[in-house]
């Protein structure tokens, strides 16, 4: 039950007490909310969505390199289906390869155990950079900053694990995401600060080892609030112990509940040993490459 780069991402990116302490131990937010019964929030739908997305983007690697700029050279797809040591070692290889300026599906050791795999890597002006493919609507040079910036996150993890071996990596990393009529859009941007948010992480979450269930996080405070919906997929389970342990959030007639107050959020900002969960701030674009039509 090693963490993959998503729930990573989720940790590092929402500093949550009930998230580290999962984490800890191996267990991501849709994991820890499948084993307590919660259903996560992402469909299987979207899911063959953006993996049929990825397959047409990355089939022809001459038109993708082209619409990366990457230097000339020869493009190899690790094929392991999930990450093993010698599908690694043959990333490595091929990382340090001359002839290799293009790299899908790379195989990474996590640093909370397991396998990661970015989707792409390729080389620019002989530096590498990390590349994530996603079915996200770019608007413009806008999209949704919390699903950016959770594929910058996904990014920046291999980033920073190449970079602490020596790797001739950039801080920057690329997403390509899809505009209305389902071409490519590139964008770029300086990943630095979320891999400063990967060394929070390892400090608030020392990684301990998996543990075949997660730790009780029913004692654990924490500050449930609307912006956990849609981007954590622990959001119902914790609502529910919150209004189990007396709890009042007003609804509205909605379904979806509104967050604590600013006066308690002001309050619990100055108790010591209190994380408030202050959501994400997505990562700024340091250039706007274009459309490939």
């Amino acid at each position: 039950m090693t963490l993959p780069a998503r729930a990573l991402a989720t940790a590092a990116t929402r500093p949550c007490p009930r998230l580290d302490a999962a984490a800890t131990h191996g267990w991501g937010d849709t994991a820890t909310a499948a084993h307590h019964g919660y259903t996560g929030k992402s469909p299987r739908l979207a899911y063959a969505y953006g993996k049929a997305y990825e397959d047409r983007i990355t089939r022809d690697t001459d038109r993708l390199a082209c619409l990366l700029d990457a230097d000339p050279g020869q493009a190899h797809t690790c094929t392991a289906e999930h990450g093993d040591a010698d599908s690694h070692h043959d990333f490595i290889t091929r990382l340090n390869d001359p002839e290799t300026t293009l790299i899908l599906q790379g195989v990474i050791p996590g640093p909370y155990g397991g396998w990661l795999r970015p989707d792409l890597l390729y080389k620019r002006n002989g530096e590498w950079t990390v590349g994530e493919i996603k079915i996200y609507l770019d608007k413009g040079g806008e999209t949704d900053g919390h699903a950016f910036g959770s594929a910058v996150t996904q990014a920046a993890i291999a980033t920073d694990y190449l970079r602490r071996n020596n790797h001739p990596v950039t801080s920057t990393v690329t997403v390509i995401l899809t505009n209305l009529i389902g071409a490519p859009v590139i964008r770029t941007v300086d990943a630095t600060g979320e891999m400063a948010m990967l060394d929070h992480l390892k400090h608030r979450a020392p990684y301990q080892g998996e543990t075949p269930e997660p730790p009780d996080l029913t004692h654990i405070q924490d500050i449930y609030s609307l912006r956990c919906h849609g981007k954590c997929a622990l959001a119902d389970y914790c609502r529910d112990i919150a209004e189990n342990n007396g709890a009042q959030f007003p609804t509205m007639d909605l379904t979806t509940r509104t967050a604590t107050t600013s006066t308690d959020l002001k309050h619990l900002a100055h108790t010591e040993t209190t994380t408030i969960n202050a959501g994400y701030t997505a990562a700024q674009p340091v250039t706007l490459k274009g459309t490939d039509s």
